[in-house]
């Protein structure tokens, strides 16, 4: 079971996507590991296969907590985008991070894709 930590990217609505179809079909999102330092190197495309939304990435019973950490709208409106809620673990030290990517589609096959932000989790056998 793990608790939120430290922000690594704090949520920003205004925040420019970071993989667009259009423009930036191959670009990435890379961080440094808040515990060793290692970049870690996400593709937001990806979360489009396999991901979890807020009620299940940390269990049920933290889907509000989720939401409201990432300040996602509870009315579910797309306007922002669809998000996309994914642990991630650094290959280096293996320390957790969640990530809440948002999905946008303005038109019929144009996918944007920012990153709403970054956490850190921390287990709660270690808190």
């Amino acid at each position: 079971m793990y608790t939120l930590g430290q922000r690594v990217l704090s949520p920003d609505r205004a925040r420019a996507p970071v993989r667009d179809t259009l423009h930036a079909p191959d670009a990435l999102f890379m961080f440094a590991c808040r515990s060793c330092g290692h970049t870690i190197v996400l593709n937001p495309e990806t979360y489009n296969g396999t991901y979890s939304d807020s009620e299940t990435v940390l269990g049920v019973a933290r889907g509000m907590e989720v939401r409201h950490h990432f300040q996602l709208r509870a009315d579910r409106s797309l306007a922002e985008g669809w998000p996309k809620l994914r642990v991630e673990g650094c290959a280096s030290c293996d320390t957790r991070y969640i990530v809440c990517v948002m999905e946008h589609e303005p038109h019929n096959g144009w996918h944007q894709w920012t990153i709403r932000g970054v956490t850190a989790l921390v287990s709660q056998a270690a808190a």
